[in-house]
């Protein structure tokens, strides 16, 4: 349940802190803890319990990278940020993964990384994959982040009334959640500066 918390990131925290005290095998409460860091406004904690987790399952470990390269993103290194994704984009290759909704994470890094690299347009295609398989997959706070990350780069590209509608469907998805964490706080920027 820590690992796949929903739409309630503090109830993803007090679980993911208990597998982490308890679990013998600790990749996936490691997964787990970087994961509810992450959400919850954590970066460096979460940054931690992600090294952990590249030890972990497949899934755990592509997850682990994407996320890990938005932190390095997030912190302005962008070189480390894209050697994080290329490593996640080929073990998916590898393991023959590429449609699995679950990984939508790893296409909104790239996205982003091309995005942040100055090329937005480039960045399009990767990051309304992102939001596709997100989609798919249903989960609220992912997709939500999907879109978030999106609407700059598609307010550029394609105006702002197709950013707005993007913002709008992830305002939507937050409203839903008991706990979103820091989602409302990226939404908040991601509207900025698609919106200005």
């Amino acid at each position: 349940r820590a690992a796949l918390a929903w739409d309630d990131v503090g109830q993803a925290l007090t679980l993911a802190r208990r597998a982490w005290r308890t679990e013998r095998g600790r990749p996936l409460a490691a997964w787990a803890l970087g994961w509810a860091s992450w959400w919850s406004g954590d970066p460096g904690a979460a940054a931690i319990a992600l090294e952990e987790a590249l030890e972990g399952p497949q899934l755990v470990e592509v997850c682990a990278l994407a996320v890990l390269a938005r932190i390095h993103l997030q912190n302005g290194d962008l070189d480390v940020a894209d050697e994080h994704v290329v490593a996640a984009e080929r073990l998916i290759a590898e393991r023959g993964l590429e449609d699995l909704p679950e990984l939508g994470m790893v296409s909104t890094a790239r996205g982003a990384v091309v995005a942040a690299a100055g090329s937005s347009a480039a960045a399009v295609a990767p990051l309304e994959r992102g939001i596709r398989l997100r989609r798919l997959w249903g989960h609220p706070l992912e997709t939500a982040d999907a879109l978030a990350v999106a609407a700059p780069v598609i307010a550029q590209e394609r105006g702002r009334r197709a950013a707005g509608a993007l913002l709008a469907e992830a305002r939507r998805l937050v409203a839903t959640c008991p706990d979103p964490g820091v989602v409302p706080d990226r939404l908040a920027a991601a509207t900025r500066a698609a919106l200005p």
